[in-house]
């Protein structure tokens, strides 16, 4: 679909009417900066081909403040690059980031964007397929009951030169 054909699907009422409603959901306000005086856009987090625009799910879609959209739009495929950069940096293989990205999938369909950090914490350690995702499940049973919990866990880690070393991670889980 071109920029011109897509422009003009944004001013079908489905449109209007579906952007309302994220609007409303998101109460009025920019959900990065909080900023609910300037002028308000709908942004999609992703966009697929030939997609209209009022049918992408709830989580899809953000309300941001004129400033941050415009951010967000400019900035989006140079922070995608610098990520992949940066996880190649870390020696994680494509499989690797493809788990990721299924995983990610998974958990924002089943929690929704709103849980995101969660669920990008979470994926994280499913795609790394090392013990931290064990941990995870554990500390997500203790803020679903809303316990308190200390966590420790060891495992090994591959570094960039091939050498392996031995990673403990305490986590203290405080509910606030």
């Amino acid at each position: 679909m071109r920029k011109a054909e897509y422009l003009e699907l944004l001013k079908s009422p489905r449109w209007q009417k579906r952007r309302l409603e994220i609007l409303e959901r998101d109460e009025w306000a920019c959900q990065l900066c909080g900023d609910e005086d300037s002028q308000l856009h709908v942004h999609h987090w992703v966009y697929e081909w030939n997609r209209p625009p009022w049918e992408y799910p709830d989580e899809a879609m953000v309300t941001l403040c004129e400033s941050c959209h415009e951010r967000e739009t400019k900035n989006g495929k140079t922070a995608e690059k610098r990520l992949i950069r940066a996880l190649r940096q870390f020696c994680v293989t494509y499989q690797n980031i493809n788990a990721l990205s299924t995983n990610l999938e998974r958990e924002f369909n089943l929690r929704g964007v709103r849980s995101g950090k969660w669920a990008i914490v979470y994926a994280l350690g499913l795609a790394a397929q090392a013990p931290i995702g064990k941990v995870l499940d554990e500390i997500r049973e203790h803020v679903d009951l809303g316990m308190p919990a200390s966590i420790t866990t060891t495992f090994p880690l591959s570094t960039k030169d091939g050498s392996e070393v031995v990673v403990e991670m305490n986590v203290e889980v405080r509910l606030t």
